[in-house]
């Protein structure tokens, strides 16, 4: 990665594993300026992982997943807050269900009605309205 200040290389000085948001934590140093940059780097799941829904395939969607979360909890106060907290957690639920970069949408479904459910009963009703469990092979 080049430094933003002066646009030289810059060295990893410290890394860290995010468990729980699936990133890692790094510190870089400029050897050129001695600036010290923080980064967070993720998994581009879109390009990464692909959902399974009625024998098609399509990429993984962070702010589909947002949304629909987003309106369950519009009952509460600052919805975007805790929609992407939650977001966050119920992505490294799913992350272990991932299987040759593809995850069914009946997966998803599931783990976000259980999260919901631990939550907020409200939360989790209403989710469920808009999106009923299934099976994996419906």
């Amino acid at each position: 990665m080049v430094c933003i200040y002066c646009g030289s290389e810059t060295e990893i000085s410290n890394s860290r594993n995010q468990k729980k948001t699936n990133s890692k934590w790094r510190r870089r140093t400029c050897p050129h300026c001695q600036a010290t940059l923080t980064t967070i780097e993720t998994f581009d799941l879109s390009k990464a992982v692909s959902v399974r829904s009625n024998k098609s395939y399509q990429p993984f969607s962070r702010d589909k997943l947002f949304i629909s979360l987003f309106y369950s909890c519009k009952h509460l106060k600052k919805p975007e807050l805790v929609a992407g907290g939650l977001t966050d957690t119920i992505i490294s639920k799913l992350m272990p269900r991932i299987s040759d970069a593809t995850i069914d949408i009946s997966e998803i479904i599931e783990v976000s009605a259980d999260t919901l459910k631990h939550f907020n009963k409200a939360a989790h009703v209403y989710y469920l309205a808009y999106h009923p469990l299934q099976t994996k092979n419906s």
